[in-house]
């Protein structure tokens, strides 16, 4: 692997959780800003390369199980950011993510948001977990973000008695087939 950094290459990083694996990468990686500023850390092969970076922190905190681990592209380049922990907000930024507005969404008997997406047509997609049984449905919106259909999705569980989706992802494959991670229970 090779990263590069060309003169006029910008990066901005979204900063809502940090996981360090190890004790030994934590003495490694320091992201605090230095004399040029703010700057992310590329480690690879046990070497660390800083790039500049400018850090914009949308979540102050998120309390409970989860994070805002979902940026997503609209076609017209607007960024979406959302995820567990932050059901029912939607951060949304038109100028590449320099500045960040909040909007409020209401998808009936959420608990837990697995999984959001944007398709190639801007429809959003958000699968999530409802209140009582352990059971998968999946959210559309086609008009970004503003109203929402639930649907249950039929899977064949075989064996199995229950579904589950602690942070899936969702995919849009080249012929429109959506991939979902789940995790499949018996008992």
């Amino acid at each position: 692997m090779r990263v590069t950094f060309r003169p006029g290459m910008s990066f901005a990083v979204v900063i809502c959780s940090l996981a360090i694996p190890s004790r030994s990468w934590a003495d490694k990686v320091d992201l605090r800003p230095n004399d040029a500023g703010d700057r992310i850390a590329v480690v690879f092969k046990d070497q660390v390369t800083y790039l500049p970076a400018r850090r914009i922190e949308l979540v102050k905190s998120v309390g409970g199980a989860g994070h805002a681990r979902y940026i997503r592209r609209t076609s017209n380049g607007d960024l979406y950011v959302t995820g567990a922990g932050l059901e029912g907000t939607m951060l949304h930024s038109r100028d590449g993510g320099s500045t960040w507005k909040s909007k409020t969404y209401s998808i009936e008997n959420m608990r837990f948001l697995s999984a959001f997406t944007i398709l190639r047509d801007d429809t959003f997609m958000i699968v999530f977990m409802p209140r009582g049984k352990h059971r998968v449905l999946v959210a559309h919106s086609r008009d970004l973000g503003r109203t929402w259909s639930v649907t249950q999705p039929k899977i064949d569980l075989g064996l199995y008695t229950e579904t589950y989706a602690y942070n899936s992802d969702l995919l849009e494959r080249p012929d429109g087939e959506l991939l979902l991670t789940l995790d499949l229970r018996a008992g």
